[in-house]
């Protein structure tokens, strides 16, 4: 059956992952740009969700992507996907 992500007793730690979209430059990426504004506020989002559920002693780890080289990204993605570019 499935299981709610939030019905666990004696949860210590929560580890939160960023990924490569949630460091996207505004203008090489404008799709998946997050305003920092808007990210500082995610995140308390996401503080505020865990302590609610686990309770205020809960450790959060927040793991963020490496810096990204928007160069050489895109240079990657060109060369791997070329054969579905039209």
């Amino acid at each position: 059956g499935k299981t709610d992500l939030f019905d666990h007793d004696n949860v210590k730690i929560v580890t939160v992952f960023f990924g490569a979209n949630d460091a996207s430059d505004l203008e090489l990426n404008p799709r998946h740009h997050v305003p920092l504004e808007r990210y500082k506020s995610n995140m308390k989002e996401i503080v505020s969700l865990a302590r609610g559920s686990f309770g205020e002693d809960v450790n959060i780890i927040f793991i963020a992507p490496p810096p990204v080289c928007h160069d050489a990204r895109l240079k990657f993605q060109k060369d791997k996907y070329k054969s579905n570019m039209k």
